[in-house]
């Protein structure tokens, strides 16, 4: 399974600009970074205001979300956006990302 057979709901989706924002208001709760293969990773997002997480994704493209291709660069991003949060998760697998409802689309 790869990240292009799972089914990315634009409406579990956030922009940068709006996680940002959220970032500002301490609305977000915690991050999780998951590993899609060796050189691709993706931001799953925790909202107070929301039940479940949401993926971080980009204006073009709110229905794939936003892939980093190198980890070093993926942590100063988180650290200088998100300085809020203290803690993040990172998750190894993408059976993680199917856990929380990302399910893979069946040709």
């Amino acid at each position: 399974m790869t990240y292009n057979t799972l089914n990315w709901n634009s409406t579990r989706s956030i922009i940068e600009s709006e996680a940002i924002v959220n970032s500002a208001n301490n609305t977000i709760t915690r991050i999780r970074v998951v590993q899609l293969s060796k050189d691709e990773f993706i931001l799953l997002l925790k909202l107070s205001w929301r039940a479940d997480e949401v993926y971080l994704s980009t204006l073009r493209s709110r229905n794939q979300p936003r892939i980093f291709k190198h980890a070093g660069r993926l942590l100063e991003y988180i650290c200088s956006n998100y300085s809020s949060i203290k803690e993040v998760t990172i998750c190894l697998d993408l059976e993680t990302v199917s856990s929380f409802g990302y399910v893979p689309v069946h040709d």
